[in-house]
């Protein structure tokens, strides 16, 4: 047992060794190697991120619904309380009133005793938003909120309802009162 013994016994373990080692690195069982992804790895990551987007997004369409909603009660009860103090301020000796076209889904801030019509160039227009829709209650019906000097008052009070289209069960209540003041339902 001296040197040369020890050559040979490491000699026949690493050609042991290479004896197995054809086993786990055999070139014919191992595949080659390629770059970029297959069709079906492709699909499938798309489908893992399109579903992974439905979920994020989902909550946030209906923020955005109830955002346009409050919105436009907001803009609906400005125009109101600004038609009202004018008429209170008594801004060119003459009342202010709110003209609803529920058709156009437009709001009107106009001045005088009656509503002058589209064309007047005083006229404020509000324009809701086209996937919003608008219905008026009015007490002895019309179309216009009339507010009276030194009181502030209507005789045109009732109920303005901003709806999503799409879903008209989705809505916003803007009560006017005879006192002349716009609240929102709760």
């Amino acid at each position: 047992t001296g040197p040369d013994d020890f050559d040979r016994y490491r000699r026949r373990l690493f050609c042991r060794v290479g004896d197995w080692a054809h086993l786990f690195f055999n070139s014919s069982s191992m595949r080659t190697s390629r770059s970029g992804f297959s069709a079906l790895e492709v699909l499938l990551a798309v489908a893992i991120i399109g579903l992974a987007a439905a979920f994020i997004l989902w909550p946030l369409a209906g923020f955005r619904d109830q955002q346009l909603l409050d919105g436009a009660a907001e803009e609906i009860l400005s125009l109101l309380a600004a038609a009202r103090t004018k008429t209170l301020a008594a801004i060119n000796d003459s009342n202010f009133g709110v003209y609803v076209d529920a058709n156009a889904e437009t709001l009107t801030l106009y001045q005088g005793d009656v509503y002058p019509g589209a064309g007047d160039p005083n006229n404020q227009v509000l324009e809701l938003n086209p996937a919003l829709g608008l219905s008026l209650a009015l007490a002895g019906g019309g179309a216009s909120v009339q507010f009276k000097h030194l009181t502030g008052a209507t005789l045109n009070y009732g109920t303005i309802t901003i709806s999503l289209d799409r879903d008209p069960a989705e809505n916003r209540v803007v009560i006017i009162e005879p006192t002349g003041l716009a609240s929102l339902k709760l």
